[in-house]
């Protein structure tokens, strides 16, 4: 048993004992879930895995919420072994403005962490880029599938964003190729 203490207004937790109700409940390694789940005033948060010591934030959530330190807990965890965890706000709240505004817009997104990277300091750092996509065509009524398949490994790129476009423009050509080849094959 966990004991859990709400601070926040609006804020409510529930244990799900390990094992779950029935005490078969795994995660997706095979182990009994212990979790302890977490609603705000906006919603369902994610939960917080005692197995794992970490908090996963639902996909659908906007709250950055998680482990927080001594300033602004919202609730508290007490474990049997008398580990206190702290769960709050991180980071003001809401996600970063970009991230709402463009989360459905992958190139968005990838420009955006390309930025970031770019903003580490990395030198002698090596980029690389491995990209395989995959198709499933149709012919004669069989399925067949083709993938193609590159890796790129440059060191200190000027323009990671060029490069990636480049990278993948080639793998989507090669599965364009692979197509056609499949395609004329008078086999099929």
């Amino acid at each position: 048993m966990v004991n859990i203490e709400c601070l926040g207004q609006g804020y409510a937790a529930k244990e799900w004992p390990e094992g779950g109700p029935n005490k078969d409940e795994i995660d997706e390694k095979g182990k009994p879930k212990h979790r302890i789940y977490v609603v705000g005033p906006e919603g369902e948060y994610g939960y917080y895995d005692l197995k794992q010591h970490s908090f996963k934030r639902f996909p659908k959530c906007e709250v950055d919420f998680g482990i927080v330190g001594d300033e602004s807990p919202l609730i508290l965890l007490e474990t049997k072994r008398g580990k206190i965890i702290q769960l709050g706000i991180l980071n003001g709240g809401l996600e970063p403005p970009n991230a709402t505004q463009n989360k459905d817009n992958s190139h968005d997104k990838l420009k955006n962490a390309i930025q970031r990277f770019e903003g580490l300091k990395h030198e002698g750092s090596k980029i690389e880029i491995n990209i395989g996509p995959s198709k499933e065509i149709k012919l004669n009524g069989r399925s067949n599938w083709i993938k193609a398949n590159i890796s790129v490994s440059i060191e200190n790129p000027s323009d990671i964003e060029t490069l990636y476009e480049c990278v993948s423009d080639m793998a989507n050509y090669m599965l364009e190729i692979e197509e056609q080849r499949l395609r004329s094959n008078k086999k099929y």
